[in-house]
């Protein structure tokens, strides 16, 4: 078992480093910017990391793993008629490491891993649903494309935008839309 204070200065490094992803390209934040901004010196930095790559693939592994552990534990054919349960734990990954999540979704500057874990959660989640439902490649890569490119969309704009609604509200609105499309929200806003 990992001792509590590596976890919780290997957690300051990664919160410091993806802080300053929001305000620089990652290819001009150095290990002093991270030093500084986790009050830890360089070589505390060192003491875990190589190198800000293997900083970058140790977050960019944990948020797969996340996620992929949620994945596989899906019943797509089931979640066609309720996808709620899908939305609360992909809502609950995301509270217990909002700041986390927070600073990836509202980078602005091209760091890349934004986009990687994107393309990793698409391929997980196409392998995670062929394996339960028979589908051609082509017409899930079109489902996957309009999903995920949707929802992380709404995601982003929610962080950007200051969450000015809960996250449990976005959860369930995009969870209507990935399974039912606009129609049922529109109609619930009319009947108000």
């Amino acid at each position: 078992m990992t001792d509590r204070r590596i976890l919780k200065t290997k957690r300051t490094i990664k919160r410091a480093f993806v802080s300053l992803l929001s305000e620089k390209d990652i290819n001009h934040i150095t290990i002093k910017d991270i030093a500084d901004r986790a009050d830890i010196n360089r070589k505390t930095f060192y003491s875990y990391y190589r190198g800000i790559y293997q900083l970058v693939d140790e977050i960019e592994n944990e948020i797969v793993s996340d996620f992929n552990e949620a994945v596989e534990s899906f019943d797509f054919s089931t979640m066609i008629q309720s996808p709620n349960p899908v939305f609360e734990k992909l809502t609950s990954i995301i509270n217990n490491d909002i700041e986390l999540y927070g600073a990836i979704l509202s980078t602005k500057h091209n760091s890349g891993i934004f986009e990687k874990i994107v393309e990793i959660l698409k391929l997980n989640i196409k392998h995670s649903i062929q394996s339960q439902i028979n589908i051609e490649d082509d017409k899930l890569d079109i489902i996957m494309n309009y999903s995920v490119s949707g929802m992380i969309a709404v995601y982003r704009s929610w962080f950007n935008s200051g969450s000015k609604q809960s996250i449990e509200e976005i959860s369930r609105m995009v969870s209507i839309l990935c399974t039912s499309g606009v129609q049922p929200l529109l109609s619930e806003y009319m009947q108000r």
